[in-house]
């Protein structure tokens, strides 16, 4: 809904992606009074999950990861 309310519209072709995403990012930050810090980004690292990410391309890059860096090597 923030996205939305804020002129950030939603991809729905691009797996609700934001409109533009590093704008809409910052917007959010600023709204909160915040600011880009290696901090926040650590904190985002720590709690942000790709379980449930749909992006085909995103599961591709990770199965050949997997296959690069295999324990059978």
């Amino acid at each position: 809904e923030w996205l939305d309310e804020n002129g950030f519209a939603r991809d729905a072709t691009n797996f609700d992606k934001p409109s533009p995403p590093k704008e809409a990012f910052d917007a959010l930050l600023e709204q909160a009074g915040e600011s880009h810090s290696s901090a926040l980004f650590a904190e985002i690292g720590e709690k942000a999950s790709y379980r449930n990410c749909q992006d085909p391309n995103f599961w591709r890059m990770v199965e050949t990861l997997r296959a690069w860096f295999s324990e059978s090597a």
